[in-house]
């Protein structure tokens, strides 16, 4: 029997030697452990997905809906329904104290605002002229009564016939006499270029009055405005659509 040939054995020898001369790799580090979750943590991902009653019921497949004072409310396989903890069986009931205790504290609610006791409403003083500029009633007072009363107030000066020959004296002594039964809200100044601005209470209707004059020539125009405000409005301005002019003739 012939021996096996040389040639052959030597490669074998040679790849061997070279398989036993280089070292293996290194092993890659294992991975550090990750710090564990407690079981309990107050997080979705650790409420359980089925809870076991006291009657021997389970709720599958349920998730948080949010918790009540005794209890929680879940969502499961059959529908929505709340839990008393107490109708919960162990160890579901110990677990779901503890998720409970857990769960941050609601936000305390942002303290509603009070309402503004006053208002405060502006405007201007005006009529437009025959010529030029409109005119504007500087130093003009304005004073504020209740709205409730404004109606009250207009039928009463409506019932008062006066004569064909009463003056514009006569005319403003009458709305004067009407006026003068109405507890005010507040008055103020018109400024030098007719504006003015009243603090009144906020949330009612108001009716503003303002009376005034102009003149040119042998005529002079008595203005008494009368202006609705209604509630929540803030600008009120008074000119020809809620002006009352009478004339008087000058000597």
């Amino acid at each position: 029997m012939s021996a096996p040939p040389r040639r052959l054995f030597l490669v074998v020898t040679l790849t061997a030697a070279g398989l036993h001369a280089q070292p293996p790799p290194p092993a890659a580090p294992a991975p550090a452990p990750s710090p564990a979750t407690p079981a309990d943590a107050a997080s979705p991902a650790a409420f359980p997905a089925e809870i076991r009653l006291s009657s021997g019921a389970i709720l599958r497949k349920t998730s948080l809906v949010r918790w009540t004072t005794d209890g929680v409310v879940v969502r499961h396989a059959g529908g929505v329904d709340p839990i008393r903890l107490a109708h919960v069986a162990e160890p579901d009931h110990t677990r779901l104290r503890n998720l409970q205790t857990a769960r941050p504290a609601a936000p305390a609610p942002s303290p509603t605002p009070a309402p503004a006791a006053t208002v405060t409403v502006g405007g201007s003083i005006q009529l437009p002229a025959k010529s030029g500029p409109p005119t504007r009633f500087p130093n003009a007072t304005v004073v504020a009564f209740p709205g409730a009363r404004y109606a009250q107030v207009v039928a009463a000066r409506q019932s008062l016939q006066l004569p064909p020959t009463a003056t514009a004296a006569d005319h403003l002594d009458a709305w004067q006499r009407i006026l003068s039964e109405l507890t005010p809200l507040g008055d103020t100044v018109a400024g030098p270029d007719g504006k003015f601005s009243l603090l009144l209470p906020a949330g009612q209707p108001v009716f503003l009055v303002s009376v005034a004059r102009r003149g040119s020539g042998r005529q002079t125009e008595h203005i008494i405005w009368l202006r609705e405000v209604p509630a929540g409005e803030t600008t009120a301005d008074l000119g020809r659509a809620q002006a009352h002019v009478y004339y008087s003739v000058n000597n």
